[in-house]
């Protein structure tokens, strides 16, 4: 069983990111990471260092949406 962490980076200005879709958003947020994208299928967003092995899950770039519990379940059956 891997350990589970749930990260918050922060509050980010809504004006810069209303442009963002959410690919562009999971962009972000790997990259602050240093993490690596997911090329496999699935909800996993990428990997973070080291050895990009750890998985992440990047939540919605609407600030006014969560992650639905469907989601976190299948994420957690994948890792």
């Amino acid at each position: 069983m891997p350990n589970i962490e749930v990260s918050y980076l922060g509050v980010y200005p809504i004006d810069k990111f209303t442009n963002l879709d959410q690919n562009s958003f999971i962009d972000f947020v790997l990259t602050c990471y240093g993490a690596s994208h997911n090329t496999a299928e699935g909800v996993t967003s990428g990997y973070r260092p080291p050895g990009h092995q750890e998985p992440i899950l990047v939540g919605p770039a609407n600030p006014n949406d969560s992650i639905d519990a469907q989601t976190v379940k299948t994420f957690f059956d994948e890792i």
